[in-house]
Protein backbone atom coordinates (compact mmCIF):
# COMPACT_ATOMS: atom_id res chain seq x y z
CA UNK A 1 0.00 0.00 0.00
CA UNK A 2 1.17 3.66 -1.30
CA UNK A 3 0.17 6.67 0.86
CA UNK A 4 1.08 9.87 -0.43
CA UNK A 5 1.29 12.70 2.46
CA UNK A 6 2.01 16.63 1.88
CA UNK A 7 2.82 17.10 4.97
CA UNK A 8 4.84 15.76 7.86
CA UNK A 9 2.08 16.29 9.65
CA UNK A 10 0.03 13.54 8.15
CA UNK A 11 3.15 11.22 7.80
CA UNK A 12 3.68 11.42 11.81
CA UNK A 13 -0.20 10.42 12.14
CA UNK A 14 -0.18 8.01 9.57
CA UNK A 15 2.86 6.65 11.58
CA UNK A 16 0.97 6.35 14.34
CA UNK A 17 -1.22 4.15 13.40
CA UNK A 18 0.73 2.00 10.72
CA UNK A 19 0.35 -0.97 13.23
CA UNK A 20 -3.26 -1.16 12.87
CA UNK A 21 -3.61 -0.13 8.77
CA UNK A 22 -1.71 -3.06 8.36
CA UNK A 23 -3.55 -5.21 9.77
CA UNK A 24 -7.36 -3.88 9.41
CA UNK A 25 -6.75 -4.03 5.92
CA UNK A 26 -4.78 -6.79 5.52
CA UNK A 27 -1.63 -5.72 3.88
CA UNK A 28 2.07 -6.41 3.81
CA UNK A 29 3.68 -3.16 3.35
CA UNK A 30 2.98 0.66 3.86
CA UNK A 31 4.92 3.15 2.00
CA UNK A 32 4.26 6.53 3.09
CA UNK A 33 5.84 8.86 0.03
CA UNK A 34 5.84 12.62 -0.36
CA UNK A 35 3.53 13.29 -2.89
CA UNK A 36 6.16 14.13 -5.36
CA UNK A 37 7.76 10.81 -5.18
CA UNK A 38 4.05 8.43 -5.74
CA UNK A 39 4.32 9.21 -9.35
CA UNK A 40 0.70 9.65 -9.20
CA UNK A 41 -1.10 11.74 -11.30
CA UNK A 42 -3.29 13.81 -10.01
CA UNK A 43 -6.84 15.53 -11.13
CA UNK A 44 -9.00 18.72 -10.12
CA UNK A 45 -12.07 19.46 -10.45
CA UNK A 46 -13.71 22.91 -9.72
CA UNK A 47 -16.72 22.61 -7.27
CA UNK A 48 -18.77 25.62 -8.89
CA UNK A 49 -21.62 25.34 -6.20
CA UNK A 50 -18.90 26.19 -3.49
CA UNK A 51 -16.65 28.56 -6.57
CA UNK A 52 -19.98 30.35 -7.15
CA UNK A 53 -21.07 31.25 -3.61
CA UNK A 54 -17.07 32.66 -3.00
CA UNK A 55 -15.68 33.97 -6.53
CA UNK A 56 -19.49 35.68 -7.54
CA UNK A 57 -18.98 36.47 -11.17
CA UNK A 58 -15.10 35.53 -11.06
CA UNK A 59 -16.39 31.71 -10.90
CA UNK A 60 -16.11 30.98 -14.56
CA UNK A 61 -12.76 32.62 -14.94
CA UNK A 62 -11.32 30.91 -11.89
CA UNK A 63 -13.20 27.77 -13.01
CA UNK A 64 -10.93 27.87 -16.16
CA UNK A 65 -7.61 28.26 -13.85
CA UNK A 66 -7.99 25.41 -11.74
CA UNK A 67 -8.74 23.07 -14.65
CA UNK A 68 -5.44 23.97 -16.14
CA UNK A 69 -3.14 23.49 -12.82
CA UNK A 70 -0.02 21.04 -13.76
CA UNK A 71 1.09 18.64 -11.27
CA UNK A 72 2.92 21.15 -9.09
CA UNK A 73 0.48 23.77 -8.37
CA UNK A 74 -2.41 20.76 -7.21
CA UNK A 75 0.39 19.61 -4.83
CA UNK A 76 0.61 23.25 -3.68
CA UNK A 77 -2.54 23.61 -3.22
CA UNK A 78 -3.00 19.96 -1.53
CA UNK A 79 -0.02 21.07 0.67
CA UNK A 80 -1.08 24.29 2.06
CA UNK A 81 -4.93 24.08 2.02
CA UNK A 82 -4.90 27.53 -0.51
CA UNK A 83 -3.69 29.26 -2.75
CA UNK A 84 -3.49 32.95 -4.37
CA UNK A 85 -4.48 33.19 -8.12
CA UNK A 86 -4.71 36.32 -10.36
CA UNK A 87 -7.93 36.62 -12.14
CA UNK A 88 -9.13 39.14 -14.69
CA UNK A 89 -6.73 41.34 -12.72
CA UNK A 90 -8.17 40.38 -9.35
CA UNK A 91 -5.96 38.47 -6.55
CA UNK A 92 -8.10 35.69 -5.45
CA UNK A 93 -8.11 32.69 -2.58
CA UNK A 94 -8.89 29.56 -3.99
CA UNK A 95 -9.41 26.92 -1.09
CA UNK A 96 -9.08 23.31 -1.11
CA UNK A 97 -12.68 22.58 -0.34
CA UNK A 98 -13.46 24.87 -3.50
CA UNK A 99 -12.24 21.54 -5.69
CA UNK A 100 -12.38 17.64 -6.07
CA UNK A 101 -8.63 16.18 -6.03
CA UNK A 102 -8.84 12.59 -6.96
CA UNK A 103 -5.72 10.52 -8.48
CA UNK A 104 -5.74 8.37 -11.50
CA UNK A 105 -5.40 4.91 -11.68
CA UNK A 106 -2.05 3.13 -12.06
CA UNK A 107 -1.60 -0.79 -13.99
CA UNK A 108 -1.20 -2.69 -11.43
CA UNK A 109 -2.55 -0.03 -8.49
CA UNK A 110 -6.05 0.45 -7.54
CA UNK A 111 -6.09 3.94 -6.25
CA UNK A 112 -8.78 5.74 -3.83
CA UNK A 113 -8.84 9.08 -2.82
CA UNK A 114 -10.43 10.78 0.16
CA UNK A 115 -10.77 14.73 0.76
CA UNK A 116 -6.61 15.34 1.08
CA UNK A 117 -5.90 11.31 1.45
CA UNK A 118 -4.87 9.25 -1.39
CA UNK A 119 -4.64 5.70 -1.23
CA UNK A 120 -3.07 3.41 -3.44
CA UNK A 121 -2.93 -0.57 -3.32
CA UNK A 122 -0.71 -3.06 -5.25
CA UNK A 123 -3.12 -5.67 -6.20
CA UNK A 124 -0.83 -7.78 -8.20
CA UNK A 125 -0.60 -11.28 -6.41
CA UNK A 126 1.95 -13.24 -6.30
CA UNK A 127 1.82 -17.28 -5.97
CA UNK A 128 2.92 -16.94 -1.87
CA UNK A 129 0.10 -14.45 -1.48
CA UNK A 130 -2.41 -16.63 -3.71
CA UNK A 131 -1.48 -19.41 -0.88
CA UNK A 132 -2.02 -17.01 2.18
CA UNK A 133 -4.97 -16.31 1.05
CA UNK A 134 -6.02 -19.78 0.63
CA UNK A 135 -4.99 -20.53 4.25
CA UNK A 136 -6.53 -17.73 5.37
CA UNK A 137 -9.85 -18.47 4.10
CA UNK A 138 -9.64 -22.57 4.72
CA UNK A 139 -9.07 -21.18 8.80
CA UNK A 140 -11.77 -18.96 8.28
CA UNK A 141 -14.08 -22.04 7.01
CA UNK A 142 -12.65 -24.01 9.63
CA UNK A 143 -13.59 -21.75 12.71
CA UNK A 144 -17.15 -21.52 10.94
CA UNK A 145 -17.39 -25.42 11.39
CA UNK A 146 -16.30 -25.12 14.80
CA UNK A 147 -19.20 -23.12 15.87
CA UNK A 148 -21.02 -24.97 13.85
CA UNK A 149 -20.69 -28.48 15.42
CA UNK A 150 -20.94 -26.79 18.98
CA UNK A 151 -17.30 -26.76 19.70
CA UNK A 152 -16.56 -23.88 22.76
CA UNK A 153 -14.23 -21.59 22.19
CA UNK A 154 -11.25 -23.01 23.98
CA UNK A 155 -11.82 -26.76 22.10
CA UNK A 156 -8.62 -28.24 20.90
CA UNK A 157 -9.43 -30.22 18.08
CA UNK A 158 -7.65 -33.29 15.80
CA UNK A 159 -7.69 -31.65 11.96
CA UNK A 160 -6.99 -33.92 9.16
CA UNK A 161 -7.55 -32.29 5.40
CA UNK A 162 -7.58 -33.63 2.49
CA UNK A 163 -6.56 -31.23 -0.86
CA UNK A 164 -8.71 -33.58 -3.07
CA UNK A 165 -5.74 -33.60 -5.82
CA UNK A 166 -5.80 -29.56 -5.58
CA UNK A 167 -1.67 -29.05 -5.86
CA UNK A 168 -2.42 -25.33 -5.28
CA UNK A 169 -4.19 -26.33 -1.71
CA UNK A 170 -2.09 -28.79 -0.54
CA UNK A 171 1.16 -26.25 -0.84
CA UNK A 172 -1.27 -23.21 0.52
CA UNK A 173 -1.69 -26.06 3.89
CA UNK A 174 1.96 -27.20 3.97
CA UNK A 175 3.61 -24.03 3.79
CA UNK A 176 0.92 -22.73 6.17
CA UNK A 177 0.39 -25.42 8.24
CA UNK A 178 1.58 -23.66 11.52
CA UNK A 179 -0.77 -20.81 11.29
CA UNK A 180 -3.28 -23.40 10.55
CA UNK A 181 -3.15 -25.48 13.15
CA UNK A 182 -2.77 -22.46 15.61
CA UNK A 183 -5.59 -20.49 14.48
CA UNK A 184 -7.84 -23.58 14.71
CA UNK A 185 -6.20 -24.84 17.92
CA UNK A 186 -5.24 -27.62 16.46
CA UNK A 187 -3.37 -30.89 18.11
CA UNK A 188 -2.48 -32.26 14.68
CA UNK A 189 1.13 -31.95 14.49
CA UNK A 190 1.63 -29.40 11.54
CA UNK A 191 3.27 -32.39 8.70
CA UNK A 192 -0.16 -34.67 9.68
CA UNK A 193 -2.44 -32.26 8.69
CA UNK A 194 -2.23 -33.17 5.01
CA UNK A 195 -3.80 -36.83 4.53
CA UNK A 196 -3.70 -38.48 1.56
CA UNK A 197 -7.53 -39.73 2.48
CA UNK A 198 -9.78 -38.98 4.87
CA UNK A 199 -11.95 -41.88 6.80
CA UNK A 200 -14.61 -42.72 4.22
CA UNK A 201 -17.40 -41.71 7.02
CA UNK A 202 -17.95 -41.06 10.46
CA UNK A 203 -19.12 -37.51 12.09
CA UNK A 204 -16.42 -34.31 11.71
CA UNK A 205 -15.98 -35.45 7.78
CA UNK A 206 -17.19 -31.55 5.66
CA UNK A 207 -16.48 -30.59 2.44
CA UNK A 208 -15.45 -27.03 1.84
CA UNK A 209 -15.02 -24.67 -0.92
CA UNK A 210 -12.17 -21.86 -1.09
CA UNK A 211 -13.58 -20.42 -3.94
CA UNK A 212 -15.11 -21.21 -6.94
CA UNK A 213 -12.61 -23.63 -8.66
CA UNK A 214 -11.25 -24.89 -5.50
CA UNK A 215 -12.62 -27.87 -3.07
CA UNK A 216 -11.20 -29.75 -0.11
CA UNK A 217 -12.73 -32.05 2.28
CA UNK A 218 -11.48 -32.12 6.07
CA UNK A 219 -11.95 -34.26 9.32
CA UNK A 220 -12.52 -31.58 12.44
CA UNK A 221 -13.57 -33.66 15.80
CA UNK A 222 -12.85 -32.58 19.18
CA UNK A 223 -9.66 -34.16 20.91
CA UNK A 224 -9.46 -35.87 24.22
CA UNK A 225 -6.18 -33.99 24.55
Amino acid sequence: MIVPVTSNVDRAHIEKVRDLILSEVNVKELLILDASESKLNKKIKPIFPKLGARMGKLMKSVAAAVQAFNQAQIAELEANGSMKLMVEGQEVELLRDDVEITAENVPGLSVASDGAITVALDITLSEALIQEGIARELVSKIQGLRKESGFEVTDRVQLHIHAGGQAQVEQAIRSHAAYIVSETLAVTPEDQVVVSQLPAEGAGIHEVDIDETLRCALSLVRSAN
